[in-house]
């Protein structure tokens, strides 16, 4: 049994702390697709996560994670909005960190360098542009040996999967 130890939770003080953790491999199977995997963490502990192989082909590892970084976003915005409706109107609410473990995806939507790179993508693929720069959400990096999302998309030893299960909060 896996079970979640949430830390105590006051809701005049605890900070929700609404964030994601995005992560891709590129074009793991036969089908070239590549694979993308979030998960969004509030309080501490996992509330949403997601698995799944890519709607498109990309060219570049840098193309599949931007467009898991793009799915992710899509989600925590949507739980921002549910959370709204339920009438949490915390000051942590916005903007929302996503991490990713690849520098030049995280790059991309500033348009001062990897945008070239990825220009050619479909528009709906560069919402994230307009959301970075109206600041609801905010990019940062994580190296790959502490990424929670890593064990969404691929196999892991089991050394790495008791870690991915640490990092979720969650506990054997």
């Amino acid at each position: 049994m896996i079970t979640y130890h949430c830390p105590s939770w006051n809701s005049t003080k605890t900070k929700l702390g609404l964030g994601a953790f995005s992560d891709a491999s590129f074009a793991m199977t036969q089908s070239r697709h590549s694979q993308s995997g979030f998960v969004c963490l509030a309080v501490g502990g996992p509330i949403s996560w997601y698995s799944s192989k890519q709607p498109i082909i990309t060219l570049s590892s840098t193309e599949a994670e931007y467009v898991g970084l793009v799915t992710a976003a899509q989600s925590i915005l949507s739980l921002s909005n549910l959370l709204l409706e339920l009438g949490y109107h915390g000051n942590d609410r916005i903007p929302f960190q996503i991490c990713d473990d690849n520098v030049n995806a995280l790059n991309a939507p500033d348009e001062t360098g990897a945008i070239h790179s990825i220009k050619h993508l479909e528009l709906r693929w560069h919402w994230l542009q307009q959301e970075t720069a109206a600041k609801r959400i905010r990019l940062e990096y994580i190296p790959g040996d502490q990424h929670p999302a890593d064990g969404l998309t691929k196999s892991l030893t089991k050394p790495k999967h008791e870690l991915f299960v640490k990092l979720l909060g969650l506990k054997t």
